[in-house]
């Protein structure tokens, strides 16, 4: 049997992306965190929640600042305030953040992530 290719000239095309690609911010995130949601340390839902704090945070302190409404709203309300609250929960049980009890309280805190990268090349540590 014989099999014949057709040759086709370079096309370029041309895509156009809603905004601006920025090389110069960014964030690194460790493969880790990906690791643990292949094996099963992670649900995909606390997955989510992780990276998009591990966006969100502050490169000096590797503090998120949120609220449960603002990551309701942030997830298009896929998620309402309870199951985020219950993954906050399941994180920090799971040492992956760390913040102060928040019973009763609706306003937002602050959110530490382990081993997070800080700006000036150290990482961030929860233990204490």
């Amino acid at each position: 049997m014989i099999v014949r290719y057709q040759v086709i000239p370079d096309i370029k095309i041309q895509r156009t992306v809603p905004f601006e690609i920025d090389n110069n911010d960014y964030v690194k995130l460790p493969r880790s965190i990906k690791t643990a949601l292949v094996d099963g340390y992670l649900r995909f839902e606390e997955y989510s929640v992780l990276v998009w704090l591990w966006i969100n945070a502050n490169p000096r302190n590797g503090k998120a600042h949120v609220s449960y409404a603002g990551l309701s709203k942030d997830f298009k309300d896929k998620y309402k305030k309870n199951h985020i609250n219950r993954l906050m929960l399941n994180l920090k049980r799971k040492k992956w953040i760390w913040f102060t009890g928040q019973q009763g309280r609706r306003s937002s805190f602050h959110v530490d992530i382990a081993n997070y990268t800080l700006s000036n090349g150290t990482f961030t540590n929860i233990e204490d």
